[in-house]
C-alpha cells in the first residue's frame, strides 16, 4: 500500500487459503520489519487488495477499497474505508458505499487526506470527491466529483479525466500546463494526467501523432520573490505581453538607502529533494547563466543589486533542459546629465532679479538615462510593464507647495517613471529687514516666516530621497518629458531619446531698492536636488537617481 515518512509499511495480507475471496487485512510494520499493528473492517467488511485498490500517504493516512461476501443474511457490497496516521477509522458518508474501483488518497496542508474514488466505465471516470470540512468531517463534494477529477494533490489542485488542471475553482487545460515544452505545441499530440503528488508536480503521458509515447514532468512551479524583497527592494511586475509565462521584478541599484546586495528568489512548488543536484528525486535544476546560488538553500536563488543588469533566472527540467520557470531581475538606475543654467543679476524698475531666464540659451537643463536600456526598448517585448500613469500619489502629495500654496500639492507625478525637485531656502538678514517688506518686496510667506532674523533656514530638503516639495503640478510638457518609451524632438527644449526623460527649471530671487539703505544686505539662498524615481505597481516609489544638487544663491545689495 505505500510508506510513510516516519518508516511505516502498509500492507495488504491475505492468511493461506485456497479461497481468493478470503477475508483480507491490512497489516503494519515499522522501519525495522517488525510488525506494529493490523486493521480491517467492521460488519463483514474486509480490505480488498488490487492495483489502485487504496494506498498509503506518506504523513501515515491509509484508504482501501472494503468488500464484503454474501453469507446467509448479509447482502454482498463495496465500501471506502479510511484511517487516519494513529490507525483510527475515519467515517465516511453514504456516498462512500458501493464503491469497489480505484481509490487514492493524498495528504493535504489540514494534515488530513483528499480521496478520489469512483468507477471506470471505458476510459472514462465517474469519480466521487471527498474532502474533510472545517470541522474535520469528510463531506462528499459533488461539484468537484461532477468535474470528472482523475487524479487529486494535496496543495488543492487536482487533474480531470478529459485533460484539465483544477485549482481554486478554475479548470485550466492540460496543454496550457505543459506549455514549457516546445514539441507539446502541436496539437496533434494528446496529453493524459497519469499521476499527481502533494507537492503539485504532475506526470504526464503525451502520445505523438504517430503513436509515440512519451512522458513529461510538469506542475505548479514557479519562481517568487523570496521573504522582504517585494515591496521593500523592489517588486514583482506583470509583463507587457498578456499572460506571459515571464515573471518580472525591478529593483534599484543599491544604496545607501536600500542596500540591501542581493534579490532573492526561490522555487515554489516543488521540494528542496526535487531541485538538489544529486539528490535521487531530483527532477529540476536552476540555470547557472544569470545569479548564484543562495549557501544552503536549494530552493532559493540570487541576483547581485550593485550594478545594472537584466538576469534571465530560470528553472529547468533536468532530464532536457526545458524552461520549466522564468523570472526575470531588472536592476535598475537613471543616470543623470545636467546642463548648467545662465543666471544673472537683471536690473528692473524699482528692483532687481537674479535669475535664470525661461529661454532656451539660458535654461537648467536635466537628461536621465534608464539602464538596462532594454527595459524601455521596443526590441525587447517581453518586459515589465512600467507605462502609463502611477496607480498612487507620490509621498509629498499631501503637502501643500510652500512657494505658491494657490497651486496645490508641492509633490506631483502622472506616471510612473517622474521626474521631481526637492529646494531648501536660507535667509541671511543680518540688517533686521522687517517682514512685511520682505513679503511686498516679492519674497513668498514660507520663506520669511521667522523673520527678521539674521540666518534662518525655513524651507528643508524633505527627509525621503524620493519626495519633492518643488515640484507642483504642470501641464506635461511644461517643465519635464517622462515617457521614456518615445522620442521627444521637434525642436523642444525637452528633446531626449527612448529609454530617457527629461526636466527643465529657472529659479529666480528678487531684490527690491527700498528694502533698506546703502550697504544693507540681504542673502536669499535657494539649493535644488533634482532627481528621477519610479513607482512601482502597487504604489512602493523607489528612487532612481539623484541628479545633480546645484546651488543658485542671490545677494541683493541695496544701495
Amino acid at each position: 500500500l505505500g510508506i510513510s515518512t516516519t518508516g511505516t509499511m502498509a500492507m495488504w495480507v491475505q492468511p493461506f487459503s485456497e479461497d481468493y475471496n478470503a477475508p483480507k487485512r491490512i497489516d503494519l510494520f515499522d522501519s525495522t520489519g517488525a510488525l506494529t499493528g493490523s486493521i480491517d473492517g467492521t460488519d463483514g467488511y474486509h480490505p480488498m487488495p488490487g492495483d489502485d485498490y487504496g494506498n498509503m500517504t506518506p504523513s501515515g493516512w491509509i484508504v482501501s477499497n472494503l468488500a464484503r461476501e454474501a453469507t446467509g443474511p448479509q447482502s454482498a457490497g463495496h465500501k471506502l474505508g479510511l484511517w487516519n496516521a494513529a490507525g483510527t477509522p475515519v467515517p465516511l458518508p453514504s456516498e462512500a458505499a458501493g464503491i469497489g474501483s480505484p481509490v487514492i488518497a493524498t495528504d493535504m496542508p489540514t494534515g488530513k487526506a483528499a480521496l478520489v474514488a469512483g468507477t471506470i466505465i471505458g476510459d472514462h471516470v465517474i469519480s466521487r470527491i471527498f474532502l474533510p470540512d472545517s470541522a474535520g468531517n469528510y463531506q462528499y463534494d459533488s461539484t468537484l466529483s461532477a468535474l470528472g477529477i482523475h487524479l487529486f494533490a494535496g496543495d488543492g489542485t487536482a487533474m480531470t479525466d478529459d485533460g484539465k488542471l483544477w485549482r481554486n475553482g478554475k479548470l485550466i487545460p492540460l496543454r496550457e500546463l505543459c506549455a514549457k515544452y516546445k514539441e507539446l505545441e502541436d496539437e496533434g499530440y494528446s496529453l493524459f494526467p497519469l499521476k499527481a503528488n502533494k507537492d503539485g508536480i504532475y506526470l504526464i503521458q503525451a502520445q505523438d501523432p504517430q503513436g509515440g509515447v512519451k512522458t513529461f514532468v510538469t506542475g505548479s512551479l514557479k519562481i517568487v520573490p523570496d521573504e522582504n524583497m517585494a515591496g521593500v527592494i523592489g517588486d514583482e511586475i506583470v509583463s507587457l505581453i498578456p499572460n506571459s509565462k515571464i515573471k518580472h521584478f525591478v529593483t534599484p541599484k543599491q544604496t545607501a538607502e536600500i542596500n540591501q546586495d542581493y534579490v532573492i528568489l526561490k522555487a515554489a512548488g516543488i521540494t528542496a529533494e526535487q531541485i538538489t543536484d544529486g539528490n535521487a528525486n531530483q527532477l529540476y535544476e536552476w540555470d547557472t547563466a544569470a545569479g548564484e546560488a543562495v549557501p544552503n538553500e536549494p530552493l532559493k536563488w540570487r541576483v547581485k543589486r550593485d550594478a545594472t543588469a537584466k538576469s534571465e533566472v530560470k528553472i529547468k527540467v533536468k532530464q532536457d533542459g526545458a524552461v520549466a520557470a522564468q523570472m526575470d531581475v531588472w536592476v535598475v538606475w537613471a543616470t543623470c546629465t545636467p546642463t548648467n543654467g545662465v543666471a544673472n543679476f537683471n536690473r528692473y524698475t524699482g528692483y532687481g532679479r537674479y535669475e535664470v531666464l525661461p529661454n532656451d540659451q539660458s535654461w537648467w537643463r536635466f537628461k536621465f538615462k534608464i539602464e538596462p536600456t532594454s527595459i524601455c526598448n521596443p526590441a525587447t517585448p517581453d518586459r515589465p510593464d512600467l507605462t502609463g500613469a502611477n496607480k498612487k500619489q507620490p509621498p509629498g502629495f499631501g503637502n501643500t507647495y510652500t512657494v505658491d500654496p494657490t497651486v496645490g500639492p508641492s509633490d506631483t507625478a502622472t506616471a510612473k517613471w517622474d521626474v521631481s525637485r526637492q529646494y531648501k531656502t536660507t535667509i541671511h538678514n543680518p540688517n533686521s529687514i522687517p517682514q512685511n517688506d520682505l513679503l511686498v518686496g516679492g519674497l513668498v510667506q514660507a520663506w520669511v516666516v521667522n523673520q527678521p532674523k539674521s540666518d534662518d533656514t525655513p524651507v528643508s530638503f524633505p527627509v525621503s530621497d524620493v519626495e519633492g516639495n518643488d515640484d507642483p503640478l504642470k501641464p506635461p510638457g511644461i517643465d519635464e518629458d517622462t515617457n521614456p518609451y518615445k522620442v521627444l524632438g521637434g525642436g523642444s527644449v525637452l528633446n531626449h531619446n527612448v529609454g530617457e526623460l527629461s526636466s527643465i527649471d529657472a529659479p529666480g530671487i528678487p531684490a527690491v531698492d527700498w528694502w533698506g539703505t546703502a550697504n544693507m544686505t540681504i542673502a536669499v539662498e535657494h539649493n535644488f536636488r533634482e532627481f528621477a524615481r519610479l513607482e512601482l505597481w502597487d504604489g512602493a516609489e523607489l528612487a532612481g537617481n539623484f541628479g545633480l544638487e546645484y546651488r543658485t544663491t542671490c545677494f541683493g545689495i541695496i544701495t
